[in-house]
C-alpha cells in the first residue's frame, strides 16, 4: 500500500508535465489526487 499524494497543478501546466509523474506514482502503488486552483482544469 502506497502513500496518499496530493498533486497540485497550476493554470499554465502542460498535460505531459502532470500525466507522466501521475502515472509513475500510480505504477508505484500510491493513491494520487490531482487538484487545481481553477475549476475544470
Amino acid at each position: 500500500m502506497g502513500k496518499k499524494i496530493l498533486m497540485i497543478v497550476g493554470p499554465e501546466f502542460e498535460d505531459i508535465e502532470a500525466l507522466y509523474p501521475y502515472y509513475r506514482l500510480i505504477e508505484e502503488g500510491h493513491n494520487v489526487t490531482v487538484a487545481s486552483p481553477v475549476s475544470g482544469e
